[in-house]
Formats: structure tokens, sequence, C-alpha cells
């Protein structure tokens, strides 16, 4: 069986890559907020499948003390309604996601783990009949699981300590808007391959 499985995927990828088009993609606005992220994007027939990493490098805080190293991957599937080449015009997409971070404070760091799914709708615009796409996309999100963990053995969201006195804080709706997502993603693509 698994002997089955292996040739199947390697006939499989062999196929897309023979006959298919390739897109690689950089994410512009991960670029601003210090994230560094590549799609490559396989396909043929208006379908696509895509695999996706993005690395967090960026400090945590907007002050720039506090930093945080982590990383997205991702793993979506896209459907292009009526493309002029290959892949290219309007597409409705959907997303199954994993998300891990960790931050380091003073005393403790912060280790937060996340799955989640997403479902987008976008254009990608073929600039002038070139291998060069820009491609603008939106949609909703949920993180199914949403895991934290400190080094220290405490929550600082759920207990502050002021002056040895505890006060706990009810961040249950916090924790409930917390699940939900829009990612929103503004591309520049370049195919290898066909785009016929």
């Amino acid at each position: 069986m698994k002997k089955t499985l292996l040739v199947y995927l390697l006939i499989s990828t062999t196929s897309i890559l023979s006959f298919g088009q390739i897109d690689f993609r950089l994410n512009l606005d991960d670029l601003y907020y210090k994230k560094a992220a590549l799609n490559i994007e396989m396909g043929y027939d208006k379908k696509s499948v895509e695999l996706g990493s993005r690395i967090l490098y960026g400090p945590w805080d907007p002050y720039g003390a506090i930093p945080r190293l982590g990383f997205v991957t991702s793993l979506r599937g896209n459907k292009y309604t009526s493309p002029k080449k290959t892949l290219d015009g309007f597409h409705v997409s959907g997303t199954i996601d994993h998300f891990r971070q960790v931050i380091k404070f003073d005393e403790y760091k912060n280790i937060n783990n996340r799955f989640g799914l997403s479902a987008l709708a976008g254009y990608k615009y073929r600039v002038r009949d070139s291998k060069l796409s820009l491609q603008f996309e939106g949609g909703v999100g949920f993180w199914v699981t949403d895991k934290t963990r400190f080094t220290n053995g405490l929550n600082p969201l759920d207990e502050i300590v002021i002056d040895d006195l505890n006060l706990n804080i009810d961040l249950g709706l916090f924790k409930n808007l917390r699940k939900f997502r829009t990612p929103v993603n503004f591309t520049i693509n370049y195919a290898i391959g066909s785009l016929d």
C-alpha cells in the first residue's frame, strides 16, 4: 500500500511538473511586516495545489523590545473559474494552515501553536501575457486549535499580578474573537513551465 501511494504521488508530481504551470509567489505585505514568505503553486486546467511557508522574524511588540520567531505552513487548493491561461483570473481557494511562534519575554517564553482553515477569493492578473502576474485575495478563516504554553508554568493572559495581589480576568470573549481571522494577500507571481 505504501509503495503504491508513493508511486502514485511520484507520477502525479511528475505529470504536474511536466505539463502544468508552476508559480512562485512572493507576498508583499509580509515583507512590510517582517515575515519572509514564499509559496509554490502547481496546477493545470483551472485547478492547482499550493504549498506555502512564512517565517516570522520581526519583533512581537511595536517598540521592538520583545523578540519572536515563528513560522506558518499552508496547503491550499485553488479553482480558477475562467482563466485566459492555465492559472490566472478569478479564483476561490480553501486552505489548511499551521502556525507556531515563540515570543521571548524577560522571564519566560510564550509558545503558541495553531491549526486553522480558511476560504479565500481573489484575482490573478497576468502582466501583458508574460510569466509575471499580480494577485490580490481576501477571505475569512478560523483557528480550529489554539494552544499556548509558557515556560515558567504561568499564564499571564489569565492572571495579572500587581504587588503580590492576583487579579483573575475573564478573557472568554477575547479568546473567542482571537479564533477568527481575515487573511488578505497581495502577491507577485512568476510562472515556470507552460502557460497554455
